[in-house]
């Protein structure tokens, strides 16, 4: 029997409805409301989500799935990560991939891990930035975000297998480039990051 898998690239409009509406009660309950999207490709209607649930009463988006750094965008005064990297990347240790990842090299879908490490080989530099990445520090103060900081990390790509993947705090060197990725993604979206020397960090500068 043959298994084809077939990806969509559009929000279902049911799907919309129902997390909007969770937002909505979630910002009825909570102080701080935090929104989580897992989405690898990014396009016009992670956006308008994002912008969507922002309007639902939503403090902080994040993004995930992407494996490497993007931009932070504050619309409303709330800000959006579009994607932090990862804060762990042990490959040596998965032992499924998605059917997708599969098939972008080839494979059938229900391929085993050993299969596609062989098909892909050792680690190219071009994998590098997915073992960079931040952590956020976001401070709250009277219900409203008073600062937002970034943390640079290195998972470890040179680390070798039994370390490669675990996040430690980045080099002044690392983390200066790291933020400096970041500030250009961002500068697009209209917001401004600052790097600090003596912090090794970024800050997001806040609208007035």
């Amino acid at each position: 029997m043959e298994i084809v898998v077939s990806w969509g690239r559009k929000i279902s409009a049911a799907d919309r409805k129902a997390n909007l509406e969770s937002i909505s009660e979630a910002a009825a309950n909570a102080d701080i409301v935090v929104v989580s999207i897992h989405a690898h490709r990014r396009g016009k209607w992670l956006a308008q989500f994002a912008h969507q649930a922002i309007d639902r009463g939503a403090n902080v988006i994040f993004v995930t799935g992407p494996h490497q750094v993007r931009g932070v965008e504050l619309y409303r005064g709330r800000p959006i990560f579009y994607s932090m990297g990862d804060f762990a990347f042990e490959l040596e240790y998965i032992l499924r991939l998605p059917a997708e990842i599969y098939e972008s090299v080839g494979l059938p879908a229900d391929a085993s891990i050993e299969e596609f490490r062989s098909r892909i080989g050792p680690l190219t530099e071009l994998l590098r930035p997915a073992f960079e990445g931040f952590v956020s520090h976001i401070t709250v103060a009277d219900g409203n975000l008073a600062r937002i900081q970034l943390l640079p990390i290195d998972l470890q790509f040179d680390g070798g297998a039994d370390r490669r993947g675990r996040p430690k705090l980045a080099s002044a060197e690392l983390g200066e480039r790291i933020v400096a990725a970041v500030a250009a993604k961002s500068k697009k979206l209209g917001a401004w990051i600052h790097y600090g020397r003596s912090s090794n960090g970024g800050e997001v500068v806040l609208e007035a």
